[in-house]
């Protein structure tokens, strides 16, 4: 639990993280745009109202190299949209993570600053969202857009 509360991944708190990662693994809706919180995938209607920098950016995140680069902007927006959710519906318990989230970050990044020469530039910049776009990488090879949920995903028997 104590090590869950370490905000190691700078941009959610893990216990949000945790949430949204069961709720991706509801396997029926495994891709699903609108039900799986992980979902790279877009609904019709999704596509139709979204503007043409959006149109170009889904297309691009939905590439290889979009995924490392602009992958994980999507990723800390759907977060922080989730975190604005949880304010508006009275989610104290989502808030307290989120707020405790905040408070642990601040003081990581002030001891990495002033004991570890460590800028939140090069902490934010140079470890943690290369550190989300690698992370990415497995969602890239391992999930796809099926009918039949059961060839949603990819089970990789590679060493």
């Amino acid at each position: 639990m104590l090590f869950g509360l370490a905000p190691l991944a700078v941009w959610f708190p893990y216990a949000a993280y945790r949430d949204s990662h069961l709720r991706h693994h509801d396997d029926a809706h495994l891709t699903e745009p609108g039900r799986d919180p992980e979902s790279y995938f877009v609904t019709l209607s999704q596509w139709q109202s979204a503007g043409a920098v959006l149109r170009a950016a889904l297309v691009v995140r939905n590439i290889f190299c979009g995924r490392l680069l602009i992958g994980p902007l999507f990723s800390i927006a759907a977060s922080w949209r989730e975190a604005a959710q949880a304010v508006i519906d009275g989610n104290a318990r989502m808030v307290a993570g989120w707020a405790v989230h905040v408070v642990l970050l601040a003081a990581l990044v002030y001891w990495l600053d002033t004991q570890c020469g460590i800028s939140w530039r090069a902490f934010l910049f140079g470890v943690d969202y290369p550190a989300l776009a690698l992370a990415s990488v497995r969602s890239f090879q391992e999930h796809r857009a099926a009918d039949d949920a059961r060839e949603r995903t990819v089970i990789n028997e590679a060493a």
